[in-house]
């Protein structure tokens, strides 16, 4: 299961049952009781709760779903006779957290197992990327859905995805990789499914009859923060990125350019970044640079002299990289080749569990009606992997590209009922995505650049992974609200390394044209959406500060110094040593600090010692800011300490567009 706590498990430690009416009770840290057995009547096992105490005093209700369960040896409690639960315990007194492991084993006849936790009283964090990124999810909605990785843009749980949530009532919830795990979250619930429908979960349709069909950790903890520290299950980083993608911003063609691209417009471009004197740390060449998509060779119409080109951007001080993606379209030369090596042996493109020896078809933003197939880089010894990695390399060797940002990853682009060579027929298929950004670090474990835009059990890895295209609109409907929300969700399930999408949006328009429209965002909400971004671990630019005017250009430049003062960089480098020591997170949650209003989705803190406030209202020329304890002064005010706020207290501040809502901690 991989916890991350220390000891050995104790069968039932702390464990009372009583069966009343429709009630199961388990009350948490009562060690010294005796586990014991019961049977309800039948008529009891339909509808039944589990009430949890933290040792905060907190309690959470857990509606469960108790039907026709396949009784094992062992310790269970069960009610009927064809229904059983199989529970463990382990406390872990260092960290002061315990948990239980929750398993259903369920008869093949039932289809599907649902437990619902009940979120009120207490705020709940964590999960998945989303289109409306709700923090916290109390008042989050999202029907039904297939947990893992995909697109937020078709109302799916997005690239960034952990089975993993937390609640300030001090629980921790965490899911088995192996459950065919559905996800729905409404009414102040968030319930876990576990069922047999091959709609998404058809390679573990087939599990071994003892395998429970949902498995689940609740951990229970003195407060949030203990608690986060203490039931972090995955494998963090050792080590970082390139240092200067946390101090430079990284730009790129998209937003401004869309696939337009041509050499002449990216050296113009670079040209001017550094003819306005603003910073770069490398500059992203987006779609489309090819003539067919799944070949890897420049479209000498538009480039051609890619080597000069590159040359070119080095000269202004900036990396260059390039936009890749796993797909590979019919009219390519990619895929006449991949669909050779995989009717001989299976493994260049992926195929369908039915059909092994012919490339299985998928659509794609650039490629409708089934007319792409995949590289399959699930198995690192495999064709297309060694395809991938060698034609990538190339492009390095040949015309000195330093890195690439590998696109897409996530499940939902896969063919129907594909085979992942790599991994276990009954693996999660979510571990496309993991494999994924494991390719991407393997394209250059040393210089670290390389960007991805999926996350799931990949948090060791050292890349920047970044937040799903945002629109360029206020709302938290995946406009400049849920940039914020989602960055706090990156870090708070272990992506810290985030890069928050393109400063304003995407510039997307409305209509069946809207990917290539340039419907830019307005000054306003671009200089809001910068004041934002320029106080989380990394930053992205794309539709330029010299598209508006002189003013916009001059703000631009004043914020994006901030990231190059002492203070600044001190603050990164003591909140990278907290990350790879603690695993605390870079960007973190108002919770953080004792007397912080948990529920903010508005303020956060980045590192120990600056504390943002960004203005997320169009025409909002002021706003409320809590300050917790110590004395905080506004990044821009004189050293004397004249103007120094002093916490716990809420306050009215003025912030004009040519401020930044950061205040540092003096004390």
């Amino acid at each position: 299961m991989g916890l991350k706590i220390s000891g050995q498990l104790l069968a039932l430690l702390g464990f009372i049952l009583v069966c009343l009416t429709a009630t199961f009770v388990i009350t948490a840290l009562l060690p010294t009781l005796v586990p014991r057995e019961r049977t309800c009547p039948d008529h009891d096992v339909k509808l039944d709760q589990l009430l949890l105490t933290a040792p905060s005093g907190k309690r959470l209700k857990v509606q469960l779903n108790l039907n026709n369960t396949a009784k094992r040896s062992g310790k269970y409690f069960h009610c009927g006779d064809s229904s059983a639960a199989y529970v463990r315990q382990n406390a872990d007194p260092a960290a002061n957290a315990s948990c239980r492991l929750f398993e259903w084993r369920l008869t093949q006849s039932v289809k599907e197992v649902t437990d619902c936790f009940d979120m009120s009283g207490e705020f709940w964090f964590g999960g998945a990327e989303m289109w409306r990124q709700d923090w916290p999810l109390n008042t989050g909605e999202q029907v039904r859905t297939a947990y893992v990785p995909s697109d937020v843009y078709l109302r799916q749980f997005g690239g960034a995805i952990e089975r993993f949530w937390i609640s300030t009532g001090g629980f921790a919830v965490f899911v088995e990789d192996s459950v065919p795990l559905y996800v729905s979250i409404s009414g102040g619930r968030l319930c876990l499914s576990g069922s047999r429908s091959a709609e998404v979960y058809g390679n573990l349709a087939a599990r071994n009859p003892g395998d429970p069909l949902l498995a689940y950790s609740v951990c229970s903890g003195a407060d949030i923060k203990s608690l986060y520290r203490a039931t972090q299950f995955w494998r963090g980083p050792s080590e970082t990125p390139e240092r200067d993608l946390f101090e430079r911003p990284v730009w790129s063609t998209w937003a401004y350019l869309k696939a337009g691209i041509t050499q002449e417009s990216v050296l113009e471009f670079a040209h001017n970044i550094s003819a306005n004197a603003l910073p770069a740390s490398q500059l992203g060449v987006d779609d489309k640079w090819t003539v067919n998509y799944g070949d890897h060779v420049f479209d000498t119409a538009r480039f051609p002299d890619p080597a000069a080109m590159v040359k070119g951007v080095h000269d202004q001080g900036y990396n260059l990289t390039l936009w890749v993606h796993p797909f590979v379209n019919k009219d390519s030369e990619a895929f006449a080749t991949g669909a050779q090596v995989t009717r001989r042996n299976g493994s260049f493109l992926l195929t369908s569990r039915t059909r092994l020896d012919e490339p299985a078809f998928t659509s794609w933003w650039r490629g409708a009606n089934l007319s792409a197939a995949m590289v399959d880089i699930t198995d690192v010894e495999g064709e297309g992997s060694k395809y991938l990695m060698q034609e990538l390399q190339r492009l390095k060797t040949d015309f000195g590209v330093d890195s690439f940002k590998l696109d897409a990853g996530e499940f939902n682009w896969l063919p129907e009922n594909s085979r992942l060579r790599g991994f276990d027929n009954r693996s999660n298929p979510g571990w496309y995505a993991n494999a994924w950004a494991d390719f991407g670090i393997r394209l250059d474990p040393l210089r670290r650049r390389q960007e991805v835009r999926v996350g799931f059990r990949a948090q060791h890895l050292p890349l920047t992974v970044r937040a799903i295209d945002k629109d360029s609109h206020w709302g938290l409907d995946n406009g400049l609200k849920a940039m914020v929300t989602s960055a706090l969700l990156h870090c708070l399930i272990g992506y810290n390394f985030h890069l928050p999408d393109m400063v304003g949006g995407n510039a997307y328009c409305e209509g069946p044209d809207g990917l290539d429209g340039n419907c830019y965002p307005d000054r306003e909400l671009y200089i809001r959406w910068l004041q934002a971004t320029v106080l989380m671990p990394s930053l992205q630019l794309s539709v330029p500060p010299w598209h508006y005017d002189e003013e916009v250009v001059n703000i631009s430049r004043r914020l994006l110094a901030i990231r190059s003062e002492p203070r600044f960089r001190e603050n990164m480098k003591s909140a990278l040593a907290d990350l790879l020591a603690n695993g605390d997170p870079l960007l973190r949650p108002m919770w953080w600090l004792k007397d912080g209003r948990p529920g903010s989705a508005d303020q956060f803190l980045l590192g120990r010692s600056i504390l943002a406030a960004p203005v997320l209202e169009p025409g909002a020329k002021s706003r409320k800011v809590h300050f917790p304890s110590g004395r905080w002064r506004p990044w821009f005010a004189p050293e004397d300490g004249s103007q120094d706020i002093a916490g716990p207290q809420e306050k009215d501040v003025t912030m004009p567009l040519d401020s930044v809502a950061a205040f540092w901690l003096v004390e």
